[in-house]
């Protein structure tokens, strides 16, 4: 479905709604209802905020399961001291040092749980943002919207991204 948005203004009040084209033009399409701009708007950050949720889990998961960096420099320090003191060959050295950096890199780099003071202040001043910038927002992370009977299917990015959403939200929000 393809929805078009129109203005309402009530009491000096804008509303937006939307609605589907196929049917408002030729009655092709069967779904006859308009959602308002809000209603949608509520829904998504309701929606960012569950994924915001599951993703920090996943992290913290998979953090748990990594190695600590400091445990990897005190490997890697030890192992140094063993080289330094002509206990290990340099080819030996170089084996085993190799992979503790990669690990350590790794280790690093790992994506970090979303602070809840983030996610607050980005709600916070999300409400602050344009009527642009909110539309900006949401296309950089939405394919689609699905109106559904019982409320609404977010398609979000077809690679589901999640680290570019939660980069998305620090550099609009704060």
């Amino acid at each position: 479905r393809s929805m078009t948005s129109h203005r309402w203004t009530y009491k000096e009040k804008d509303y937006i709604y939307y609605r589907c084209y196929s049917h408002q033009m030729n009655k092709q399409c069967p779904y006859n209802k308009s959602i308002r701009e809000d209603k949608v708007e509520e829904f998504l950050l309701k929606r960012l905020g569950v994924l915001i949720e599951d993703y920090n889990v996943e992290v913290k998961q998979k953090q748990q399961a990594r190695p600590n960096p400091a445990a990897i420099k005190s490997r890697m320090d030890k192992l140094t001291d063993l080289y330094l003191s002509d206990t290990i060959s340099k080819e030996d050295y170089l084996a085993r040092y190799e992979p503790l950096k990669n690990a350590l890199k790794d280790a690093e780099n790992a994506p970090k749980p979303v602070p809840a003071e983030v996610v607050n202040d980005f709600t916070a001043s999300y409400e602050s943002f344009s009527r642009a910038a909110r539309k900006a927002f949401w296309s950089r992370l939405l394919v689609r919207i699905i109106p559904t009977e019982d409320g609404f299917l977010p398609v979000f990015d077809r690679n589901d991204n999640k680290q570019l959403l939660f980069s998305l939200i620090v550099k609009m929000g704060i």
